[in-house]
């Protein structure tokens, strides 16, 4: 789309400024001004004022936002009504991508077990957001902040877990989990001077084995020379077809 930019003329340079900004209803941050004649008498100031490429641009985004906003929110608020659920859901871009967040004192209710509920919400929102859209636009729904405290809980698992698995010498196998949880593993070890990771299994199966560093990356780290020759062989099961946490 090509930038906006037209002229205006006043008595003066700041009166035509002035009014340019006004009418196209931009700050000066967001527009970029040429003086062509600063005016004089018998004669006016003429500048030329044109939106910053940057500011039409936020501008698309924040006309998208709106867009989304109606399409998605709107599901999701049809969806609580529908289970008299009373929430109010609020809806904003981080990250490059769409975030909707569910507030109130019945938004555990749409959590479900373990998070199923909320997942499938968010997977039925993520079609209706991007049923007309060309690019794929990536879709979170939260609610009560049930998705900041899991981070924050399999994150602490993830690092106790490698710890675990560095003294032992012996891989963990973690329970099935969902592609969100899982990822949440990969990232809190990614990096790790203890252990690293791999997913296995298909579908619902599909979970996360936590594997201790193999002997000579551990010896350049911290000078270990009891690890075993080998490296790890056995795995141990955390959680898998067991205890949930």
């Amino acid at each position: 789309m090509e930038t906006e930019r037209k002229e205006y003329k006043a008595a003066s340079v700041e009166e035509a400024i002035e009014n340019g900004l006004k009418e196209m209803n931009l700050n000066e941050e967001d527009a970029e001004i040429e003086v062509l004649s600063k005016g004089g008498f018998f004669k006016k100031a003429v500048v030329v004022i044109k939106r910053k490429e940057e500011s039409q641009e936020k501008e698309n985004e924040q006309e998208k936002e709106k867009d989304t906003n109606s399409a998605g929110k709107k599901y999701i608020e049809d969806v609580l009504r529908l289970m008299k659920i009373n929430c109010k859901v609020e809806q904003k871009i981080k990250d490059n991508q769409l975030n909707f967040y569910i507030k109130g004192d019945d938004a555990r209710r749409i959590i479900g077990y373990r998070g199923e509920t909320l997942d499938a919400l968010q997977h039925l929102v993520a079609n209706v957001v991007n049923k007309k859209e060309k690019n794929y636009e990536r879709v979170i729904v939260d609610a009560d902040f049930y998705r900041r405290k899991r981070e924050q809980t399999l994150t602490n698992l993830a690092k106790r877990l490698a710890q675990k698995a560095a003294n032992s010498g012996e891989e963990i196998e973690l329970e099935p989990m969902t592609a969100f949880e899982r990822r949440i593993i990969h990232s809190a070890l990614q990096g790790s001077k203890m252990a690293s990771t791999r997913s296995e299994g298909e579908g619902r199966e599909r979970h996360v084995i936590i594997m201790p560093l193999n002997k000579e990356e551990r010896e350049i780290e911290y000078g270990i020379t009891d690890f075993k020759k080998n490296g790890p062989k056995i795995k141990k099961s955390f959680g898998y077809k067991k205890s949930r946490f």
